[in-house]
């Protein structure tokens, strides 16, 4: 695996060989934008708060969810769910990257199997 450096005004990531980079640094970097880039490096399309306690305390992730949703960035599917857009081709609206049963899928594999 290849090694990464981190600089004062840049930080890279290295996720399968491939660097990644966030043009800012992690200290003054926003817990809205932290949330924003960590939701662009996933592989996942379907987030919950618990995703993202790492970066900050549970109330103040939701307060920086609600933003991303309020900028078209997150959808929100149900009380804690959120689900990640992009643009349509169609029409130019927002839509999800994938169908309502993909996120259902996706959130019971985060979960453990225990939504039935």
């Amino acid at each position: 695996m290849p090694s990464c450096r981190k600089a004062e005004e840049v930080s890279y990531f290295c996720q399968n060989g491939a660097h990644r980079w966030l043009a800012m640094s992690p200290k003054s970097a926003s817990l809205k934008s932290r949330i924003a880039a960590a939701v662009q490096r996933a592989k996942s399309d379907v987030f919950v708060p618990a995703d993202f306690t790492d970066l900050g305390g549970y109330d103040q992730v939701l307060r920086a969810l609600r933003k991303l949703v309020a900028e078209g960035i997150l959808g929100k599917l149900g009380y804690v769910v959120y689900v990640r857009l992009e643009t349509s081709f169609i029409d130019g609206s927002r839509v999800m990257t994938c169908d309502f049963g993909g996120a259902v899928r996706q959130t019971n594999a985060q979960a453990g199997g225990a939504v039935r």
